[in-house]
């Protein structure tokens, strides 16, 4: 019995730390993306702390979401 309460709490553990490694990486993701949003953004001539560069920042994140979207969409097609 305490073997398997044993198991079942080392499972759970386990589990439960891939979920914080999931969260870390889509965290880092979205990092990644808004610092390639600011970046297109800044190169266009936005200044930073501005509406417009704020629109400019959801514009580029929707864009690189979508295209990304457009590409697994065609790959799955793709590989039928």
């Amino acid at each position: 019995m305490k073997l398997k309460l044993s198991f079942i709490l080392i499972c759970a553990v386990i589990a439960l730390s891939g979920c914080e490694t999931l969260k870390q990486i889509k965290a880092e993701n979205d990092q990644k993306l808004l610092n390639l949003a600011k970046e297109s953004c800044s190169k266009y001539g936005f200044a930073e702390s501005t509406d417009s560069f704020a629109n400019c920042v959801q514009k580029e994140i929707n864009e690189i979401k979508n295209r990304s979207a457009i590409e697994s969409a065609s790959k799955n097609v793709n590989d039928k």
